[in-house]
């Protein structure tokens, strides 16, 4: 079942999105759940990615045979996550594509559900207890169907997709029932339920159709049996090379200029005389700017001693797909003996040029041909035989309305209103498999040292991280020399730089590799200054690039796991905070270098460095969480909140601040009372002082709570220039900026 599966898949038409999503994601389950049965896969790379070019389209299938063929080693075959990735960066691209066509002469409504890209993981069987999904699990099968409804209920499993963590109700899934074509999986089926239509709604007698829910809006539209064809040629274009590659072109004697694809323009190595134009259309609609201009160079594949000159405009597209559906009869039409200028003129195929005016008069020729009803006529041109007119397309060999729903859901409106407004905070969250696995990890594997700050592990998705295999010493190598000839032209940011460097050293945050340490595992990270001069405390920091890939195209932040968000959202945490009548701001100093990372995870963040060019290059690793890394806001947040969990019952008052008030290492918090302020500013030195954070730049809109608070500490002063005033802004850092000190 699973190799029929595998086999059966359909063959693309067209350049899809979706179909390629389906190939991928089925053809991934397939050998995942071959594997779990015990059959070796690992040699079947060839094979497979044979089978599945087969599949794709002519377009994607021309990309993928120009990908595997310009690698530094033709003679190594390409393996299947090579494929897969390939396939993945395709349908993302065309997705993005897709989304920006414009619109044909028929307007289509539909709903169009989203799709969920699942990562193949070893998962456990609710059922069996083996290592695969319960969608292949023999034992549950055997199972008649009133067994297995129940089993999925016992166990909290959803009815759509089987799997754990949601309902049905908020399944992400597209898939559906195989047989009704409702929200439930296949093996769920009632064997005494009768199969519905594929378009989801009953057919009547008469004619009409009935949704089986009434929607709210309802958008019809009547379809006939033919589509008008465009006049289009394939063309050979001559590139920056001087060799000459073909392209299809549309005739347009209805436009004024000519234009061509940004694709197509980089495809040909063009080069682009920078313009200005804007581009009227039907309407008057002057909204869509050209750029850029491009001379291209045709010559006509019927006649090769002709050649034409035109001046193109560049944009980001054309139009869509033409023809919109695959051409199935020209209506009576005799082409015979004659040469088609678009050979593949019934396939539906991208435009790369569109040929104006200028372009169709000095290629039209005498001869015409036309069918019986003279509603399809071949036109004789320098390119070839030019085809206009009513066709009959492959998808229309019926007659009738088609109608298609699209409804508006006043529930998922009240839904999403009240998702933005309510307090997530009091909401228990459901991770997924991946957080899931951060949490264990980290509850598992953390340790506390003799001053109390926390040691934990980087969360990788794999034991053995591929990152280790990637060669980043050379890569580093390179980075940093770059990083050290533009140290070399600003002597002010090298001096700023070193001593940033100098005080990771000093502080004990990196460490010099010894010489006998040479790992040939270890990651080492590329870095890089950032100059921010608007801040008040350190203008450079130096960003440690975790994301830089080795020579096997793997990076650290690809093995490492993001975590699960634990912060409130920041809307939520302003409203909260603006409830106070007394407020208070604080933030912690170097909130990720004050968590330590494990000894054997360090040389995972190791770093090349020297201050001059004259000594030899040496290797530092990172002792403490690493601005950079893909986990490294959840290790730092989740310490903070770990101190609050351990030394909570002490510190009340602090500990549920540290919980609720923080967004990364800003405290934003408030209280009622003078009093109550000292005591929170009191109770959150102390308690976070136990896990080495510091807290600093205290701020407070009262002046009697800053002089108590002044009182209080006996060690530093807090200045009066901190204090809230009136048409002075104090920056709180989003998310996605953590530490800069």
């Amino acid at each position: 079942m699973i190799l029929k599966r595998f086999l059966s898949q359909k063959n693309a038409a067209v350049e899809s999105s979706t179909f390629l999503k389906e190939l991928i994601d089925t053809s991934s389950d397939c050998l995942s759940a071959l594997a779990n049965i015990g059959v070796d896969v690992s040699t079947w790379d060839a094979i497979v990615i044979h089978l599945l070019t087969l599949k794709l389209d002519q377009e994607t299938r021309k990309q993928w045979e120009l990908s595997a063929t310009g690698g530094t080693d033709s003679n190594t075959l390409p393996s299947f996550q090579e494929f897969k990735d390939f396939i993945t960066n395709r349908f993302r691209a065309l997705e993005f594509v897709e989304t920006k066509k414009p619109s044909s002469g028929i307007h289509h409504f539909s709903q169009v559900k989203p799709r969920v890209l699942h990562t193949v993981q070893n998962t456990q069987c609710p059922c069996c207890s083996e290592l695969h999904k319960i969608t292949f699990c023999k034992q549950y099968a055997a199972l008649d169907v009133n067994a297995r409804r129940n089993f999925v209920q016992e166990k909290g499993l959803c009815f759509n997709c089987l799997g754990n963590n949601h309902s049905a109700k908020f399944c992400q899934n597209a898939t559906s029932c195989k047989i009704c074509k409702r929200r439930h999986h296949t093996l769920l089926h009632p064997t005494d339920a009768t199969p519905a239509n594929t378009s989801g709604a009953k057919v009547s007698n008469v004619g009409t159709v009935e949704a089986e829910e009434p929607p709210l809006v309802t958008n019809c539209f009547a379809r006939g049996t033919g589509q008008v064809l465009l006049a289009t040629a394939i063309v050979n274009a001559k590139s920056k090379s001087g060799v000459y590659m073909a392209i299809r072109a549309l005739l347009d004697q209805g436009s004024q200029a000519s234009f061509i694809t940004e694709a197509t323009a980089q495809y040909l190595g063009l080069k682009k005389e920078p313009i200005k134009g804007n581009i009227s259309g039907l309407g008057g609609d002057n909204n869509l700017i050209s750029k850029a201009m491009v001379i291209l160079h045709l010559q006509s594949l019927a006649h090769p001693n002709i050649n034409i000159s035109v001046q193109a405009y560049v944009l980001k597209t054309i139009t869509s797909f033409l023809p919109a559906n695959k051409v199935m009869d020209l209506n009576g039409l005799n082409i015979t003996g004659i040469q088609l200028a678009d050979p593949d003129y019934h396939t539906p195929n991208k435009i790369d040029v569109l040929l104006g005016a200028e372009v169709y008069s000095r290629v039209i020729q005498d001869g015409v041909r036309k069918n019986n009803q003279g509603t399809l006529l071949a036109q004789s041109t320098t390119l070839g035989w030019i085809l206009s007119g009513i066709v009959d397309s492959f998808n229309t060999t019926f007659s009738g309305i088609t109608v298609l729903h699209s409804q508006i859901n006043e529930d998922n409106i009240l839904k999403s209103f009240w998702e933005i407004e309510a307090d997530s905070s009091s909401q228990k969250r459901l991770l997924s498999e991946e957080e899931e696995r951060c949490e264990s990890i980290f509850a598992a594997s953390t340790k506390r040292d003799s001053e109390g700050r926390y040691v934990v592990k980087l969360p990788f998705r794999e034991e053995d991280p591929s990152c280790k295999y990637g060669h980043s010493n050379e890569v580093a190598a390179k980075r940093f020399y770059s990083l050290e000839n533009r140290l070399h032209r600003d002597t002010e940011l090298q001096s700023k730089y070193k001593e940033v460097i100098d005080e990771y050293l000093h502080l004990g945050h990196m460490v010099e590799v010894p010489e006998n340490d040479k790992n040939e595992n270890a990651v080492c990270l590329p870095h890089h200054p950032v100059v921010k001069m608007d801040r008040e405390t350190t203008k450079v920091r130096v960003v440690f690039d975790a994301s830089c890939k080795g020579k096997n195209g793997i990076s650290l932040n690809d093995d490492l796991m993001i975590g699960p968000k634990l912060q409130p959202d920041l809307r939520h945490l302003v409203m909260k905070w603006r409830m106070y009548p007394i407020c208070l701001v604080s933030d912690i100093v170097k909130m990720y270098r004050q968590v330590k990372v494990t000894e054997e995870d360090a040389d995972f963040q190791r770093i090349l460095w020297r201050e001059n060019s004259n000594e030899v290059l040496k290797e530092y690793k990172l002792l403490r969480v690493t601005f950079g890394t893909a986990c490294a806001p959840y290790l730092a947040v989740k310490a903070l909140q770990q101190v609050a969990i351990d030394h909570g019952r002490d510190y009340p008052m602090a500990s549920e601040r540290v919980l609720k008030d923080f967004y990364m290492d800003d405290l934003m918090t408030g209280c009622m009372t003078v009093d109550e302020g000292v005591q929170v500013y009191k109770e959150m030195n102390e308690l976070l002082g136990k896990a080495g954070f510091e807290l600093q730049k205290w701020t407070s809109n009262s002046n009697q709570l800053i002089k108590a608070m002044k009182l209080e500490n006996n060690e530093k002063e807090i200045e009066d220039e901190l204090k809230i005033k009136h048409d002075e802004i104090i920056k709180i850092r989003s998310y996605l900026e953590p530490e800069f000190r």
